[in-house]
């Protein structure tokens, strides 16, 4: 995972110690802080698995609540095989939208 040759781990170094959101092909979401990158795998920390499919809230309600309170880390390490992840973004880039209800004009 380390070395001074890894350009997937070198285009994240932004990202490295961060709380990333990684989004999969599959119905899973991964919330956890980014330790290591590579070609193969990402490799979070005090991570949370979500699957999208299971549950009562919608995947951006559950990640607008994370960005909010933070994220429950169910995992000291886990693995995500690079090939499985569709994006990867910071968690505090999430944005927080205000629904503005509107007034009737009297």
């Amino acid at each position: 995972m380390k070395g001074a040759e890894n350009p997937t781990e070198r285009s994240l170094a932004g990202m490295m110690g961060q709380v990333v959101v990684l989004d999969t092909k599959s119905p899973y979401i991964y919330i956890g802080t980014l330790a290591a990158a590579d070609e193969y795998f990402y490799v979070l920390k005090d991570a949370e698995l979500r699957d999208s499919a299971e549950g009562h809230s919608p995947k951006e309600k559950y990640l607008l609540d994370a960005a909010v309170h933070g994220h429950l880390s169910t995992r000291g390490t886990v693995y995500v095989r690079a090939e499985q992840v569709l994006s990867i973004s910071r968690l505090a880039d999430i944005r927080i939208v205000a629904e503005v209800e509107q007034q009737p004009d009297d």
